[in-house]
């Protein structure tokens, strides 16, 4: 698969992502005001599993739609009908 193509289709998650880095941030600030420090290392583990998993569960329902007739031309999340990843590769 081509870079452009992965381009696109990362697109088509990141407006959500923003759903799992913020209780990341919250929790960061959180953890600094309680007890005063605050670690990137552990800050840029935590973002990266936290969109990682989110990332994950987004494959998977796009790959259950896609099996069970839900995903169309019409749906918002075209990756499979678009051809833009196959089944495959998910």
């Amino acid at each position: 698969m081509l870079f452009s193509e992965y381009h696109i289709y990362f697109r088509y998650l990141t407006w959500s992502f923003i759903a799992s880095f913020t209780p990341v941030a919250l929790g960061s600030v959180l953890a600094f005001k309680a007890f005063g420090s605050f670690s990137i290392v552990i800050f840029l583990i935590t973002s990266l599993t936290a969109l990682s998993v989110h990332a994950a569960g987004n494959l998977v329902n796009t790959y259950v739609d896609y099996q069970r007739g839900i995903d169309n031309k019409s749906s918002d999340d075209r990756t499979l009908v678009d051809k833009i990843l196959n089944p495959e590769e998910i």
